[in-house]
């Protein structure tokens, strides 16, 4: 919160009409980052949701369930839930740097187009 002056304003708008959110940071990805198959949480119930904004560059998810894999390019200008509960992956296939802020959702609740089942959403 004590960063919040030094953000501009309409980023700070977004933030706050997203609110509550348990964390937020800016995340960067170098090109060529590849971060491997993983689980953030294992019970989006008590997790919450994460919701990913691409600022420069799309984000490239992969989602992995009952032996298939869904590509995802998340691109700029969006707000995007993603189901951090289940098995995904990460990328910048991108020449540049991506750059991205992150929120952990509090709640489930606050993400209700995505079921325990769902992988990824606009919003």
């Amino acid at each position: 919160s004590e960063l919040l002056p030094q953000i501009p304003a309409y980023t700070v708008a977004v933030l706050e009409d997203l609110r509550p959110y348990c964390r937020v940071h800016y995340a960067i990805a170098q090109p060529g980052t590849d971060i491997g198959r993983h689980i953030d949480c294992k019970d989006y119930r008590l997790h919450g949701f994460r919701i990913h904004i691409p600022i420069f560059n799309s984000a490239h998810y992969s989602f992995f369930k009952d032996g298939k894999k869904w590509d995802f390019e998340l691109s700029p200008g969006k707000v995007w839930f993603v189901n951090n509960a289940v098995l995904h992956s990460a990328s910048n296939k991108s020449d540049t740097p991506r750059v991205s802020i992150l929120l952990q959702m509090m709640s489930d609740r606050q993400a209700p187009i995505l079921t325990a089942n769902d992988t990824i959403s606009t919003l």
